[in-house]
């Protein structure tokens, strides 16, 4: 998934790699080995031993690619992804923001404590890393951080704006996501 992940390109990542004989073989030995989602506005997975396995996939964690109802898109290890942190008071939820918009929200919380939300709408897919996931409150907003210097804040904006794109839908159809 290196080299440029789009919106559409993580889903059709995913379709591929689950039918790929090697990886269904290796997902069920790893099966009973791995998180379940905790209850909560927001299903949360957290990270096991056993996902790490999934790494040489590009994955975070391993994806049952047997489900049929299953996510649209995986946790992917090297898809690029906004910084997070908690946001402001009085900002909108963000959870409410995603359902408004039609779309869902997961997220997978690291063993260093980072927490990755996984927006999925209308076949497209985007990631937001909260290096304190703790801090993560489904009730409360969360803004994203842009750093300054060299390549990094235009890398930054691009990812908020494919963010955006994900939870909102503009631009999904003649946009492709730049390179991360």
């Amino acid at each position: 998934m290196s080299g440029g992940l789009a919106a559409f390109g993580a889903v059709t990542a995913w379709r591929i790699r689950k039918r790929h004989p090697d990886y269904r073989r290796q997902w069920l030995a790893a099966a009973g080995r791995t998180g379940r989602a905790e209850g909560g506005p927001v299903p949360v997975r957290t990270q096991t031993g056993a996902d790490l396995e999934a790494a040489p996939w590009g994955l975070l964690a391993w994806e049952d690619p047997f489900a049929d109802d299953g996510p649209a898109s995986p946790f992917w290890a090297d898809a690029p992804m906004a910084e997070g942190m908690p946001g402001r008071p009085g900002m909108p939820p963000f959870v409410d923001v995603v359902r408004r918009q039609r779309g869902s929200l997961s997220g997978l919380r690291l063993l260093d404590g980072a927490l990755i939300l996984k927006v999925e709408r209308n076949g497209a897919a985007g990631q937001v890393r909260i290096g304190d996931g703790a801090s993560f409150d489904p009730a409360g907003s969360f803004a994203l951080l842009l750093p300054w210097g060299d390549d990094h804040m235009a890398r930054a904006l691009a990812r908020a704006a494919d963010l955006r794109a994900v939870v909102t839908g503009d631009g999904l159809r003649d946009r492709p996501f730049p390179p991360g």
